[in-house]
């Protein structure tokens, strides 16, 4: 139980509605990978390699921003899978909503992640590229471990983010 008498979601209940979350979103990530690998089959016509898909630094903030805004919007929605298991992400002090400030927090957090990872992939030339991956991929995955592994501690289970953020997975 937390201060404000509210129970604090066990990590099982918590990595099963991310369990549930991804099981949700394979057909719409399965369509993206067709586009993807189907856009990059096709060969550029001057170099006779496979088209790239690197989108713009411009565009690359736009969605940057498009996603924060997001996030910050949509501060005390829930997921299918945390609506499934009852659980619910609220301000640790009060017990009650997600703050704009705290929605602020997690949405810098997740740039900054996003930007720490990026600059882990190794700036290798493209016939040395799917060498590199699996080191690029092994950086990120240490990051992720880093960040989420104060989760492991009780009494809160609160990732990096939840405890810069104040906020706490509660059940219903």
């Amino acid at each position: 139980m937390s201060a404000s008498g509210l129970r604090v979601a066990p990590l099982r209940r918590r990595a099963a509605a991310t369990a549930i979350d991804i099981l949700l979103m394979l057909p719409v990530i399965g369509v993206i990978v067709w586009v993807y690998v189907t856009y990059l089959q096709r060969r550029d016509p001057e170099t006779g390699r496979p088209r790239r898909l690197d989108p713009s630094r411009r565009w690359q903030v736009l969605f940057s921003l498009v996603r924060g805004a997001a996030v910050v919007r949509g501060r005390n929605s829930r997921s299918p899978g945390f609506r499934i298991l009852r659980l619910r992400r609220v301000d640790a002090g009060t017990g009650g909503p997600v703050s704009l400030r705290s929605a602020l927090i997690r949405a810098t957090f997740s740039l900054g992640l996003r930007a720490l990872i990026s600059r882990l992939r190794p700036g290798v030339p493209d016939e040395r590229r799917e060498a590199a991956g699996p080191q690029a991929c092994g950086r990120a995955v240490l990051v992720l471990v880093a960040i989420g592994a104060p989760a492991l501690r009780p009494p809160l289970h609160q990732s990096l983010v939840d405890r810069l953020a104040g906020t706490v997975v509660v059940e219903e």
